[in-house]
């Protein structure tokens, strides 16, 4: 990264469709949005260095690439079967996490990236811009709530908010 501001014109979604390999039908167009390619270099980034530092654990699926729910799903069945083939008692719980982007709160976040992933200097820069100066407003037709400064969360459809959250929950 060699910057470390995020900028504040790509801090508000701007989408702009574009027809995709000249077909035409309902999913034939795709949205680019600047800020979001950012978002996915970042993302990117991030995922590497979390993966060759070993700061993920193994069993870690959500918001990694090549993981999904079922390698999740098979993980945890395969506990739960070993468990119980030792004739263990095995529980599941599950948390409803799904709230988890709305909540996370800029400055634990910045401080986590720093003292538990070692995340520092222009990185932690970028990510305190990133973060900071979001503002959104509901609409509704043509109606408008007033516009609210954003102190926690991530922006709907943010690419980073996943990986980020993730950083929250580890460790």
């Amino acid at each position: 990264m060699l910057c470390d501001i995020s900028p504040q014109s790509w801090k508000w979604k701007k989408r702009s469709a574009c027809m995709v390999c000249g077909q035409l039908g309902p999913w034939s167009f795709r949205y680019l949005v600047t800020s979001d390619l950012l978002e996915r270099l970042v993302t990117h980034q991030l995922h590497h260095y979390l993966a060759t530092a070993s700061l993920l654990p193994t069993v870690q699926s959500g918001f990694r690439p090549c993981y999904s729910t079922e390698t999740a799903v098979l993980s945890v069945l395969s506990d739960i079967l070993l468990a119980v083939d030792r004739g263990d008692f095995a529980a599941l719980v599950l948390l409803d996490l799904s709230a988890a982007f709305d909540t996370v709160d800029h400055d634990i976040l910045l401080q986590r990236l720093q003292t538990s992933f070692g995340i520092d200097g222009v990185a932690l820069k970028w990510c305190q811009s990133y973060l900071t100066g979001r503002t959104q407003h509901v609409r509704r037709g043509t109606d408008r709530s007033a516009t609210v400064q954003l102190i926690c969360g991530f922006p709907q459809g943010s690419v980073l908010g996943p990986s980020c959250s993730l950083c929250i929950l580890l460790i």
